[in-house]
């Protein structure tokens, strides 16, 4: 994962851009790598340990990380200032499987 620094000497990650066949326009993509996840058995149902890249996490943490709450590199961080877009325009369009409602 490419990083840099911003003015301010905060460290950032760089943005791709794709075309989205959605929206038919070009848009920001964050790559947010690989990661190994392991369960004792077979789900988390019937585990008694989940390991996210070999450290010990529980059923909520993984829910977190799934559903982009929790950096996949630094669980203990949110990702809401990694993810944010400081150009995004509310398009109404689904995100983390809710609908934002134009007002």
């Amino acid at each position: 994962m490419k990083t840099g620094k911003n003015i301010h000497g905060a460290r950032t990650f760089y943005t791709h851009k794709l075309k989205s066949l959605l929206l038919g326009r070009r848009v920001n993509v964050r790559y947010l790598g690989f990661h190994l996840l392991q369960f004792e058995q077979t789900s988390p149902d019937d585990s008694s340990w989940i390991k996210w890249d070999g450290k010990k996490i529980d059923e909520d943490t993984l829910t977190a990380i799934l559903a982009f709450e929790r950096h996949p590199y630094h669980i203990e961080k949110k990702i809401d200032e990694f993810l944010r877009d400081r150009h995004r325009q509310d398009l109404g369009l689904p995100f983390n499987g809710m609908v934002h409602a134009k007002n």
